[in-house]
């Protein structure tokens, strides 16, 4: 009986969603995207799991750009549905580096990594 409280108690939990840092994060690559002329749409939300998950999409297309999402254990997945395109991760920063260093249209990613010096320095 215990063993079943106890799983009933794991799977009953929420993860926490996308914390100002991610966001601000996310919201570096989507400026980098549209300096590079991508006009980006953001869509975000839960999954049945309580993880957390975020598509860029292009505006003009409605094509989806790359599909983001932090996993129970802290661990950062993107990827680019139909594309055998991915990789994850222990940090957001690297993932998108590593993601967006390998993306054709955007080439490396930055700005993240200076969005998480400058949010360090405040805290």
């Amino acid at each position: 009986m215990s063993r079943n409280s106890g799983r009933a108690k794991r799977c009953g939990e929420q993860s926490i969603d996308w914390s100002l840092l991610e966001l601000s994060i996310f919201r570096a690559a989507e400026k980098t995207l549209e300096l590079q002329g991508v006009h980006v749409e953001v869509e975000s939300g839960m999954t049945d799991e309580g993880d957390p998950w975020l598509v860029f999409c292009d505006a003009d297309t409605s094509n989806v750009l790359c599909h983001f999402a932090r996993l129970g254990g802290g661990k950062y997945v993107a990827c680019v549905p139909f594309e055998n395109v991915g990789t994850t991760g222990a940090a957001l920063t690297d993932v998108l580096d590593d993601f967006f260093s390998t993306w054709p249209r955007a080439g490396m990613l930055c700005t993240s990594r200076v969005a998480v010096h400058s949010e360090k320095s405040r805290i």
